[in-house]
């Protein structure tokens, strides 16, 4: 059922004078007496038009914000109620939970209660589980009805914000949050870079006159007569080189973000890439497959870098396969999907899930990574692979490269064949 009326000008915001659109009402009133009373008295109180309809039972109502919901409206004409004014005492429902049911389904529009009890107490309950107001039957009027609407519909925006406020701060201080952690982060690289390059300059020498050391002891191996020597000086180069495997590490991890940057073909970049690990596939009876997606469009990198990148993931595939295997390496394009946030970039730093990109996917055979270590393979030092076989760097420096990229690395255990798979986005130009 619906009616229309004016509302006066003087009970309206500037902005809203503008507007001079009916002020909706949703009236859910189950007495014919009490609904043809609040309808004389809004039409005696309101000046511009004004639309109500009524709901008889609280299930009545419920139903008609449903179907307006879903229809994309609340009322005809696409606009939304205004108000909702609220009988307890219905037919299928009483009290408190007649509210707190009807709140649940328009938990945006403010509503009103309209009681024929005075109990304050109650009142004041009601008020504070979100009613906007709680009017006494007996005591409405045209003068009250309108301000009471007013009103509510001021203090619901109001409210509404406030939550924008809140909302906004919130956002701000994760943005803080964010930054602080970057620059936490930058601190971090700056000091391990200054300490790299110091343990570079210190360690590299006398590790160089070790080396030296082992050479002349190689080459007098025969005439000291002494077997155990070759053993002991290849152990030593071993130990050597993995020394400076660790050094050369961390100077890659505390490199500058200073970059490179070109465009270039991700097939292209894959190809050459795999090129300088082909001795080792074939050393390690490790079989290669590409799929190559040959209208890949071209995407902005360092190559030199994402090289780096490329070569270090194949190489801990080949080694996690120890009686060799198969590594599939594909490159698609798409639409980027949902991302976990990582509070330690900036949202400029992040690709967007609406962001076309390009993604380079590296599988093998091999047997994966505990479900329980796999979150921690980009922490730097932290390694699955037995002592003496890995620094814990590769992937630091990895996930760092891409970073820098403006890109996103996901690794995950498959199935079908068992395996692990290592998957890079970036965005494409």
């Amino acid at each position: 059922m619906e009616s229309t009326a004016r509302i006066p000008l003087n009970l309206l915001k500037e902005e809203s004078r503008e507007e001079m659109r009916p002020v909706t009402i949703l009236s859910v009133e189950d007495n014919d007496r009490d609904f043809y009373v609040l309808e004389y008295y809004l039409s005696e109180g309101l000046g511009t038009s004004f639309r109500i309809q009524r709901a008889r039972t609280l299930e009545e109502s419920i139903r008609i914000l449903r179907v307006a919901e879903s229809a994309g409206n609340l009322m005809e004409g696409g606009i939304e109620f205004d108000i909702i004014f609220l009988t307890l005492g219905l037919a299928d429902s009483q009290g408190l939970e007649t509210f707190e049911r009807l709140k649940r389904h328009a938990p945006t529009i403010p509503i009103i209660i309209l009681s024929t009890e005075t109990d304050n107490q109650f009142a004041i309950e009601l008020v504070q589980q979100g009613a906007q107001d709680f009017l006494i039957k007996h005591s409405l009027s045209a003068n009250l009805l309108p301000r009471a609407i007013y009103y509510a519909i001021e203090r619901k925006r109001s409210i509404n914000e406030q939550e924008n406020l809140n909302r906004m701060l919130r956002r701000a201080t994760e943005e803080l949050k964010s930054a602080q952690m970057q620059l936490i982060q930058a601190e971090k690289l700056d000091s391990l870079g200054r300490l790299a390059a110091g343990v570079a300059h210190e360690v590299r020498n006398p590790l160089g006159a070790v080396q030296m050391g082992i050479s002349y002891l190689m080459q007098r191996q025969s005439s000291l007569q002494d077997t155990g020597i070759g053993f002991a000086c290849t152990e030593m180069e071993k130990a050597i080189r993995r020394a400076d495997g660790i050094i050369q590490g961390m100077l890659d991890y505390a490199r500058e973000d200073i970059m490179n940057l070109q465009r270039y073909c991700p097939n292209r970049l894959v190809e050459e890439s795999v090129k300088f690990v082909q001795y080792d596939l074939n050393r390690r009876n490790v079989e290669i497959r590409f799929e190559l997606d040959p209208e890949i469009p071209s995407v902005q990198i360092d190559t030199q870098r994402m090289n780096q990148v490329i070569i270090n993931l194949i190489s801990n595939s080949i080694q996690a396969m120890k009686t060799g295997g198969l590594v599939t390496v594909s490159t698609s394009s798409g639409k980027m999907g949902e991302l976990e946030r990582d509070e330690g970039l900036r949202d400029h730093l992040r690709l967007r899930s609406d962001e076309t990109v390009v993604l380079i996917s590296i599988r093998d055979t091999g047997p994966g990574i505990p479900p329980e270590k796999i979150h921690r393979i980009f922490e730097p030092f932290f390694t699955t692979k037995p002592t003496g076989e890995g620094t814990g760097l590769g992937l630091s420096v990895v996930d760092r490269i891409i970073q820098l990229h403006r890109g996103h690395i996901t690794v995950e255990n498959v199935s079908e064949p068992t395996g692990l798979r290592t998957t890079i986005a970036l965005k494409s130009v």
